[in-house]
């Protein structure tokens, strides 16, 4: 969930269409902004748009709060954690992905009564 100062960008799946919602901080005041499986993960440097992370596709999208969409490029790698730096600089985003590393060990004579 990310949010602006008066407006909270979320996903929410509540309704019979699920996708990323605009929610009003003062009032009751709602709108779906973008309707599917994506997650947003910031609002642009003047709050007139919000950067969505597509749930399957690792695809970045602008979508302005007027209803116009931008694809800006698909990430190389999954299951991305993102934010938007944008505030820092124009078309900045910054992303970490989790790596899982493991050792795998072998014993052999473990068991006394395996021969």
């Amino acid at each position: 969930m990310r949010r602006t100062r008066e407006r909270v960008a979320a996903y929410w799946n509540r309704r019979a269409l699920g996708g990323v919602w605009v929610l009003s901080v003062r009032d009751t005041g709602r709108a779906l902004l973008q309707a599917g499986r994506a997650d947003p993960i910031g609002w642009s440097a003047d709050g007139r748009s919000v950067l969505t992370l597509g749930w399957d596709s690792s695809e970045v999208v602008r979508v302005g709060l007027d209803g116009r969409t931008e694809a800006l490029g698909t990430l190389p790698f999954r299951d991305p954690s993102c934010v938007s730096a944008e505030a820092m600089a124009p078309g900045a985003l910054v992303c970490s992905v989790p790596e899982r590393v493991s050792d795998v060990w072998m014993v052999e004579g473990f068991d006394p009564e395996v021969r």
